[in-house]
């Protein structure tokens, strides 16, 4: 499994560097280890039978979702992390029986779950697809500290306060309903809707969903404080500020430009430069703004519809920045793809399956 992570890395790397033999290499390295990988898998999950032993297979699925989480094939392991967290789930130990093996895989357990509950409802959003496992048994009782900062309500996980996770389901709800009348945003289901003609009353269903969204949005962030860490590290302190901020501004971008039919030049390209300002502010930006990456992607599709050509390019060169530090943005392609089919105004190509990646 180390073997193909760290072979997925480095082919990652030089492709980006350019060095075309080197990427050769590894990439064989890459298949290779993931087909080792699969078989290994499927021997033990085959013999697992305990709660730990489940964790750990479990883990390594993830893993390898994080290696193919830039093509369509990214849905079937999350899937597969989904019917495993289920398994898992069916054989938690009595936590006041643990023993101390048992209580690591909690812990881990604990971040598994962190971490699909906010791939899954990113998937539901971002993916061209609509991915529908999200619902999960409600998770286990916090016996032991999260993966998240303790100070709080921002965690590494998300990348926001957890008052935002209950809001981005709420809006994966009233998307669904909206799909049920035909109306779809999941994907670039939302450029598609933004750059096409459509009926009044299509438009006149997606404000009203937008602006009961914007509502709680706003209500949400008021009652929000952003507490500050305990820590002498004042960069990471402001980078997770910022880092929650632009959550908030994104998503806000995001529902007064696609569901409120917001196209007013100015009001437009003030919000994506106050989301550039805060990206710009973290000092960490190279890293942990990775957590915002959908904010950014939005933000970019918005800068392409709207002729934001400065702005789009910022975004990119941030994209680029977190490529040449061998991070994992797909994004880049997908959004030359986008600039491509709105100059061409061959628009039915947005809606194609191979668009179906999750940006998270």
């Amino acid at each position: 499994m180390i073997t193909y992570h760290a072979s997925s890395h480095m082919a990652r790397l030089y492709k980006i560097a350019g060095y075309e033999k080197a990427f050769t290499m590894w990439r064989q390295v890459e298949v290779v280890s993931f087909h080792q990988c699969i078989e290994y898998l499927k021997t033990r999950l085959e013999s697992a039978t305990t709660f730990v032993q489940h964790v750990v297979l479990t883990f390594n699925v993830v893993i390898i979702y994080l290696g193919n989480v830039s093509n369509s094939s990214g849905h079937m392991h999350l899937s597969g992390c989904y019917e495993l967290i289920n398994k898992c789930y069916k054989l938690l130990p009595n936590v006041s029986k643990c023993t101390t093996l048992e209580l690591i895989g909690l812990e881990l357990f604990t971040f598994i779950i962190d971490w699909y509950k906010h791939t899954s409802l990113m998937a539901m959003i971002s993916s061209q697809k609509r991915f529908s496992k999200v619902e999960l048994p409600p998770s286990i009782p916090a016996i032991y500290k999260r993966l998240k900062i303790s100070q709080n309500d921002v965690d590494f996980v998300s990348g926001n306060a957890k008052q935002l996770d209950y809001f981005i389901t709420l809006m994966c709800q009233e998307m669904q309903l909206l799909e049920s009348k035909g109306i779809y945003f999941s994907g670039l289901s939302c450029v598609y809707f933004a750059v096409t003609k459509h009926i009044s009353k299509t438009l006149e269903d997606a404000q009203e969903k937008g602006l009961m969204l914007l509502q709680t949005l706003s209500r949400i962030q008021n009652q929000f404080t952003y507490k500050r860490l305990e820590s002498n590290d004042f960069e990471l302190d402001l980078t997770l500020k910022m880092c929650n901020l632009m959550s908030f501004q994104g998503l806000y971008l995001y529902l007064r430009f696609f569901f409120m039919g917001e196209r007013d030049p100015l009001k437009i390209r003030s919000l994506l430069r106050d989301l550039l300002d805060s990206c710009y502010s973290m000092p960490y930006k190279s890293s942990c703004a990775i957590l915002r990456h959908w904010v950014l992607y939005i933000a970019a599709l918005i800068a392409l519809i709207q002729h934001e050509a400065i702005i789009y390019e910022k975004i990119i060169e941030i994209f680029k920045l977190f490529q040449a530090n061998g991070m994992e943005v797909h994004s880049i392609c997908i959004l030359e793809d986008v600039r491509q089919i709105l100059e061409k105004q061959t628009y039915d190509d947005l809606l194609s399956s191979e668009y179906n990646v999750v940006i998270c």
